[in-house]
């Protein structure tokens, strides 16, 4: 084995520091609208250019340039003009992309740094805190972060993977959509599969709102609703032929978790359906340095204080089989760091 040098622990660390600056970075170009004005200008744009043209302080803006070539988010061409790297315009321009990073820098800026920083203090009285006191703009831009990205994985991935499930829903299902968010899968999946009924159930207060609003404006409001309850709480009996839970099982508290599945179970019909979309956690200590599992690992450790808790593979089987569901599977997606468990009554 060759030996770890302090040099390039050191230069670990120093990537980490350089990764917080970057995440600021980009933030500061999102709020200032610098990368939609390197976008449109495609031969480039000087840095003077860029503050006059933003009513920015220029000596602010060229340090800003600079950084960014060096972080390789821009380009730099001879006569100093600047402009984004490969692919830069589609990631930090284009928030209907799946893969835009906007949403996400905004989000540790705004809401993971303050949330963080409290870490010390609920490591030393064990107290864990809910999300759902966090206010409007913490929900919101949490919901943002998956407004796309779930959607389209439905489409092209999680449902193709599930044998006959596309015809089913083509024939025409009841569906119940558990921590249902915004309401951007509903309002996909109505529009791809018009027979069908969807019920979204959601407990975070700020967003049911805007989500009955978003089912209207696109349209779907007859074969969609949304509801605040909780899955621990929902009274359903035999009502739908799917139950769906989208990056949510792990958001479900440990002393609720069990009642909440029970409750899916009964919610459903004989032989219905429930399919879970959620991240991929290691199942041993040595998995924890796959790259596959790295969105997990940083989720629960973001959201440990507020008693979250990811699931391996096993545990989520072993839950379900005692709930009495049957032919427990799943499987891997987006490379492994998303898995799709799917199991009838």
């Amino acid at each position: 084995m060759t030996e770890i040098t302090v040099d390039e622990q050191s230069a670990k660390l120093e990537d980490y520091e350089k990764g917080f600056l970057a995440v600021h970075l980009v933030n500061t170009g999102v709020v200032l609208g610098l990368f939609d004005k390197l976008s449109a200008s495609e031969g480039g744009v000087g840095p003077d250019t860029l503050a006059s043209e933003l009513g920015l302080h220029e000596p602010y803006v060229r340090l800003w340039c600079q950084s960014a070539y060096y972080f390789e988010i821009l380009d730099c061409a001879d006569d100093g003009r600047f402009k984004l790297a490969p692919h830069m315009g589609s990631l930090l321009t284009d928030p209907e992309n799946p893969y835009y990073f906007g949403h996400r820098a905004r989000f540790m800026v705004s809401h993971w740094a303050k949330l963080l920083k409290s870490h010390p203090e609920y490591y030393k009285s064990g107290d864990t805190h809910f999300w759902d006191a966090l206010g409007y703009e913490f929900s919101k831009d949490a919901k943002a972060l998956t407004s796309h990205l779930v959607p389209l994985a439905y489409r092209f991935m999680i449902i193709p993977s599930i044998p006959g499930l596309k015809e089913r829903l083509d024939a025409g299902m009841k569906v119940l959509d558990v921590g249902c968010g915004g309401g951007d899968l509903m309002i996909q999946l109505a529009k791809d599969f018009p027979r069908c009924n969807f019920i979204g159930i959601e407990i975070d207060r700020f967003v049911i709102e805007d989500t009955q609003r978003h089912l209207e404006d696109n349209g779907v409001e007859d074969r969609t609703s949304v509801t605040l309850v909780d899955a621990a709480s929902m009274e359903y009996d035999g009502e739908f032929d799917l139950v769906n839970m989208a990056v949510v099982l792990h958001e479900i508290r440990p002393n609720t978790r069990y009642r909440s599945m029970a409750n899916c179970y009964k919610a459903l019909k004989d032989c219905g359906e429930i399919v879970i979309f959620d991240f991929a956690y290691p199942e041993r200590v040595e998995d924890f340095r796959k790259p596959e599992y790295a969105p997990s690992i940083k989720d629960q450790f973001y959201e440990i204080t507020w008693g979250t808790e990811h699931l391996p593979q096993t545990e989520r089987h072993q839950l379900l089989t005692e709930l009495g569901f049957k032919d427990v599977t799943t499987n891997p997606i987006f490379g492994g760091a998303v898995e799709v468990t799917y199991a009838k009554k």
